[in-house]
Order: structure tokens, then C-alpha cells, then sequence
């Protein structure tokens, strides 16, 4: 028997049948319980409200059910095998562009409980899932992500219950090499913009690279590009060859994000100082740069962050 209403559902004016999350265990927690039905639209006690858009179009509906009665067989898989998603995520990077999301939801256990952690793949335009977009500092696109009831079936569950941290961590820490690689391009950027700047620019009838306290402030940023690098490309094929993983995956990781991000901020900052004003403008390439590398610096963890994470694991 199914009581109570789903919004926003499309073309159900049109349907035959309708795809139903319902929950069955009223006693379970609010992200369980949930169970998948096949309703029959014709069934006694189905009513379709249409919601008439702003553009005057018939596309969305209310349905609601009153004391409806579904048979057993309509049931998809197993009872009360679905999952209520409800929270936030701030900060997705270019979750607009994605046609489906993972996300990382507490299943079982406690809040600081390594074990409990599951992940889902839930659809861009799923019911009850909204999306704020915004420009980030450095012109990259991201979103605040909000849940409100979203309902997912167990097909949804990306790998196994419970266990999602693991997968999701040695993920994250291949995206941080990846950034980090991205860093050792925006650097090398910087270096190339910088060196050409202090030969071309006059001053006192002379470039003022000239100056051999500025040509050694230009070796000191591409020495630490150039150790930025060797540190990545290590990270790097150590990561892809299956050499490092557990511990020591995390070790590496963090070492080699808190040094490139410490690398990054000092070239990026000395490549503004060696421009001057010009290189605060926004038609000016090497702010553009800095900025990119401030936020790479604070992408995936800090280098305070991922200093403390190198000396609890070390």
C-alpha cells in the first residue's frame, strides 16, 4: 500500500507505468529503508497534478498516491535495499559539466569512523538534488551542491558499502599528482613571462635584467621549478607503476603537494614582484598564473594539511 506524493515528475501525464522509490521500513534511519516499486499509473487511487511552467509548458507533474496497492512482484530487487541521500558539498570542482556525480555519503558509524563511508553515482538532474555555480578565484567553475531527499537505488552504490574511503582516498591522491604536475606548467609559465619581461623592460637606458640581484632572483624560481618537477615526475611514475600504495601512497602524496605548493607560491609571488605593477593587471598573463597557483596550493589539503598528515604517518 502506498501513500503520499512525488513532485517534479516528468511526462507522467504520459506514462503507463512509473518508477517509484517508496519507503518500506518506517523505522529504519532516513538515508535507508527505501525500496523500488513499478506502480501502474491506472491503479485506484493515482492522481496526476500538472505543474504549468514558466514558459507556459506541461512538462512537470504532482502525483500523488492515495492507499494505492502495488503487488509484490512489481518490487525492483530487494526490500528496503535503497538509499535517502541528504547533505551538502561546497566547492565541487566543474560539477556543471558532469552528467553524473559521485558522492561520498556516511552510511554506518560514526562522524571521524574510517569505515562507514560509501559511494554513490547520483544523476546530474536527480529530484531533490539542487546546484549553485560560481567562478572560483582563479576562473575555474564550481559548485555548491545541496541533497535534500535524494532517493538512489542500490545500483547507485559505487563499490562496497561501507568501504568507499579506501577508493575515495587513493583517487583524491591522484588528483593531488595531477594538480601538482599542472603547477610545475604554471611555474615553468611564470619562469618564461619573468625572463622575458626584465630583458625587454628599460630602465635607466638599460633592461633591468641587467641587474644580477634580479637575475638571481630568476635562478632561485626556476631552481625550484626544476626540483618541483624531478619531485612530481618521481611521485608520478612511482603512483602509475603500482609501486606506493596504502601508507606509503599517502606519505609521498603529502610530501610532494606540500613542497610543490610552497614552490608554487614562492615562484608565482617573485614572478609579480619581477613585473611590478603590470603584473597585478588582469590583461597581464602572470597574475593570472599566481592566482592559479594559490588555488592549486589550497586544492586537496593545504600544505599544512598534508604536512601534518607526511609526520602522523611518518
Amino acid at each position: 500500500m502506498v501513500n503520499g506524493q512525488k513532485i517534479w515528475t516528468s511526462h507522467a501525464q504520459h506514462a503507463d507505468m512509473m518508477f517509484c522509490l517508496v519507503r518500506t521500513d518506517p523505522e529504519a534511519k532516513k538515508q535507508r529503508g527505501i525500496s523500488f516499486l513499478l506502480i501502474d499509473m491506472k491503479s485506484p487511487g493515482v492522481t496526476v497534478r500538472p505543474i504549468i511552467g514558466l514558459d507556459l509548458e506541461h512538462t512537470l507533474n504532482e502525483v500523488f498516491f492515495d492507499d494505492v496497492r502495488v503487488p509484490v512482484e512489481n518490487r525492483i530487487g530487494e526490500e528496503n535495499s535503497g538509499y535517502v541521500i541528504d547533505g551538502r558539498k561546497a566547492v565541487v570542482a566543474h560539477a556543471a559539466s558532469a552528467d553524473k556525480i559521485i558522492v561520498s555519503c556516511r552510511t554506518s558509524g560514526e562522524p571521524r569512523d574510517e569505515d562507514g563511508i560509501s559511494l554513490f553515482v547520483v544523476d546530474q538532474d536527480a529530484a531533490g538534488m539542487t546546484r549553485q555555480d560560481y567562478r572560483t578565484l582563479d576562473g575555474q567553475r564550481a559548485s555548491d551542491i545541496v541533497f535534500d531527499g535524494v532517493a538512489v537505488g542500490p545500483d547507485a552504490l559505487l563499490g562496497e558499502k561501507d568501504r568507499g574511503l579506501a577508493a575515495l582516498e587513493r583517487v583524491v591522491d591522484g588528483a593531488t599528482c595531477a594538480v601538482c604536475a599542472e603547477a610545475v606548467g604554471a611555474m615553468r609559465a611564470v619562469n618564461a613571462l619573468t625572463k622575458d619581461y626584465i630583458q625587454t623592460r628599460q630602465q635607466f637606458g638599460a633592461p633591468i635584467g641587467d641587474n644580477q640581484v634580479l637575475q638571481h632572483r630568476l635562478v632561485d624560481m626556476n631552481i625550484a621549478t626544476e626540483e618541483a618537477k624531478s619531485l612530481i615526475d618521481m611521485t608520478a611514475m612511482q603512483m602509475e607503476d603500482g609501486q606506493i600504495d596504502g601508507d606509503r601512497r599517502r606519505i609521498v602524496t603529502s610530501a610532494t603537494k606540500a613542497k610543490i605548493g610552497e614552490a608554487g607560491i614562492f615562484v608565482g609571488a617573485q614572478g609579480i614582484q619581477l613585473h611590478g605593477g603590470i603584473g597585478m593587471t588582469d590583461e597581464y598573463a602572470v597574475g593570472h598564473y599566481y592566482k592559479r597557483l594559490m588555488a592549486i596550493d589550497m586544492s586537496f589539503g593545504n600544505g599544512d594539511h598534508h604536512r601534518t598528515r607526511f609526520s602522523r604517518l611518518t
